[in-house]
């Protein structure tokens, strides 16, 4: 690295002054064409990535069946909280409530 500048003594709170050098080359590749060797894709890049393929479909399995648990559970206890409310009122309490 080359550089025409002396070192810059720097105080607190002082300003540095950053630089850089561009070296611009003649080429004989078309503008067109400049990003041919990296859009080139090998037979190595086309291999399918099987390990990350199984690997999400696990945790969505995974998270799909904790949401499901968590549901489940409330669900259940809504329903037991829901019986338990008819089995202590007595019957004719029940046949009451229909009435108008």
């Amino acid at each position: 690295m080359t550089h025409d500048m002396p070192s810059q003594r720097i105080d607190a709170g002082g300003e540095v002054i950053f630089t850089y050098d561009v070296k611009w080359e003649l080429s004989d590749v078309a503008w067109s064409h400049r990003w041919d060797l990296y859009n080139k894709i090998s037979n190595s890049d086309e291999e399918i990535h099987w390990l990350s393929i199984v690997n999400s479909m696990l945790i969505v399995f995974f998270l799909t069946g904790m949401i499901a648990m968590i549901l489940m559970r409330a669900l259940y206890k809504d329903i037991a909280k829901y019986n338990a409310e008819h089995v202590r009122l007595p019957p004719l309490a029940l046949a009451h409530s229909c009435r108008r």
